[in-house]
């Protein structure tokens, strides 16, 4: 049975190789200072002495800030379990076909695998953006974390194996495809500014469309079909939509992956107030909660996908289960406190909304 892991790091990952972070001791000439060692002594020691209060075992009993900071907690262990088993699945195993050339993740391994990495830094970005403010910039790195579980989930639906290869070489034609709409986007600027495009890009283009051939080749040496990559709001439709589906694919979107005048409405307004936009960066702890509980569902769902796939521990599935388990009550209560008011504030622009039949006498 593994320890309580509260206090330790989360995993961090570096762009090329993984590593995991722990508490370290300075390496640098702050290590010869007996002040600098003597706080490095005794700052994990703090909580010992000052134990904050017990929270209350029923979430609904908590205040804004202990539901956050249990949320947290789960959200800690979860991140750690999780970053030690991706580790250990990168096994020196080819992320290429040796027939494909370029640097792209041709098996259904590989893109499961890298996947998944990236969608694990994304919910650890998340989850510590959460911890420190009430900051809507958390947003990105959820819908990162949605859309890798709509999309994962697409490849891994077949459970035959071509099936699952020719939607492995659908991921790659969508990516060559979006190669020649880079191009596309630059000549057609350069039009625009009446000016003469690099020729670099039309190396580019040629570059992609040998890609384009190549991957065509294999997919008939390998027999199989490379099946067209669906559209992402049809994938949170099909595949997510007990967590939100479309609705939650229009709010990310709009919230998350692009600037707005929408983004502060969606985490800044205060349905208390009238929808007013309320900028307590450092508390908001229910709204903090709601969505860092809804960021590690998302996780916990596509680490269950992908475990089959990464030879992950034997017990991964009751250590996943065990958190989830936890994680419900708690997410629900977060859901219930921010939901709440918020779909009353709606019901009553509904009611006192103008009715455009009525006469304005």
């Amino acid at each position: 049975m593994r320890g309580p892991v509260e206090n330790r790091a989360p995993p961090h990952y570096q762009s090329g190789n993984l590593v995991v972070t722990s508490p370290t001791s300075p390496s640098d000439g702050l290590a010869d200072d007996p002040v600098a060692r003597w706080l490095n002594w005794v700052r994990p020691r703090l909580s010992a002495f000052f134990q904050p209060p017990a929270a209350p075992a029923d979430p609904a009993s908590m205040s804004d800030v202990q539901l956050h900071h249990a949320i947290f907690v789960v959200s800690n262990r979860l991140l750690y379990f999780v970053g030690q088993w991706v580790m250990k699945c990168y096994d020196g195993r080819p992320v290429n076909d040796e027939r494909f050339k370029w640097a792209m993740p041709t098996t259904v391994h590989a893109h499961v695998q890298l996947g998944f990495t990236s969608a694990s830094d994304s919910a650890w970005l998340a989850a510590k953006g959460l911890e420190l403010s009430a900051s809507a910039a958390a947003l990105g790195p959820i819908r990162d974390v949605a859309e890798t579980l709509a999309r994962l989930s697409w490849l891994l639906q077949p459970a035959d194996d071509q099936a699952r290869l020719g939607r492995a070489y659908g991921f790659m034609q969508h990516d060559i495809d979006q190669e020649f709409q880079l191009v596309g986007a630059v000549k057609k600027s350069s039009n625009r500014l009446g000016k003469t495009p690099d020729q670099v890009w039309d190396r580019y283009s040629s570059n992609s469309g040998r890609k384009r051939d190549r991957l065509a080749e294999i997919a008939a040496e390998d027999g199989v079909a490379i099946e067209k990559l669906p559209q992402t709001s049809d994938l949170f439709e099909l595949y997510l939509h007990d967590m939100g589906g479309y609705p939650l694919f229009s709010a990310l979107s709009k919230a998350a992956s692009h600037p707005g005048c929408s983004r502060p409405f969606v985490f800044y307004a205060d349905p208390t107030k009238g929808m007013a936009l309320d900028f307590d960066f450092q508390k908001m702890h229910a709204k903090r909660a709601f969505w860092l509980s809804k960021s590690q569902q998302l996780y916990i769902a596509l680490s269950q996908l992908v475990g089959p796939e990464l030879d992950w521990p034997a017990d991964w599935e009751d250590v996943l289960n065990g958190l989830a388990k936890q994680l419900k009550p708690l997410a629900d209560e977060a859901d219930r406190r921010v939901m709440t008011p918020l779909t009353a504030t709606f019901e009553s622009f509904t009611d006192t909304a103008p009715n455009p039949g009525a006469s304005d006498r």
